[in-house]
């Protein structure tokens, strides 16, 4: 398993700084660490981060929408999918729906979510995911330790590792965590070469 640390050096070893951080930056790199993790797991459905759940009524009638139901959002929800109203059927029409704080209200009356977790510590992350977040830490420590020199390389490697991760996340159908890559990607990405 990856962990936050793992991440987190690797992008420092990246860009060439192995030295001890301040404490202040050492600060600075873990808020960005988690700001991140929110950020890309909010920018795409990522398969291996998303669950199905049957909501519940929210008994509630303060609802000043145009919606019938009002239901609660899970406490890990990050992101939707999509909307169903018995089970989960690609084929079966997706209902409209408005997201207000932790409310989703629908004319659904029995409300089925396909939705994406909010998951910071990054449990089961798979490697094409670790290292595309990685590419964006290295990104985000150029413009928190002010070193601008290598990030035209940097944006590159950020875009290559999204269009990777994207590319292998699509391929993975299914409400699973997905085998990590290859012994050889993952010595890639713990050695920090690109």
């Amino acid at each position: 398993m990856i962990s936050k640390n793992d991440i987190i050096n690797s992008a420092v070893i990246r860009l060439g700084n192995s030295a001890e951080l301040s404490s202040e930056l050492q600060s600075k790199i873990e808020n960005s660490y988690d700001f991140g993790m929110q950020l890309l797991l909010s920018s795409n459905s990522w398969n291996f981060k998303q669950n199905i759940a049957q909501l519940l009524e929210d008994t509630d009638t303060t609802n000043k929408t145009n919606y019938k139901y009002k239901f609660i959002l899970p406490a890990n929800f990050q992101s939707m999918v999509g909307v169903f109203d018995n089970k989960i059927d690609k084929a079966l029409q997706q209902y409209q729906y408005q997201l207000i704080n932790n409310n989703i209200y629908i004319n659904c009356k029995n409300a089925i979510i396909q939705y994406v977790i909010n998951d910071v510590d990054g449990a089961n992350m798979p490697a094409y995911f670790a290292d595309y977040l990685c590419n964006w830490l290295c990104v985000e420590f150029i413009n928190i330790i002010g070193n601008k020199a290598t990030l035209n390389l940097h944006l590159k490697n950020l875009d290559d590792s999204r269009s990777v991760a994207k590319a292998i996340d699509s391929k993975n159908n299914g409400l699973k965590t997905y085998a990590y890559m290859s012994d050889s990607y993952l010595a890639r990405f713990n050695s920090g070469n690109d």
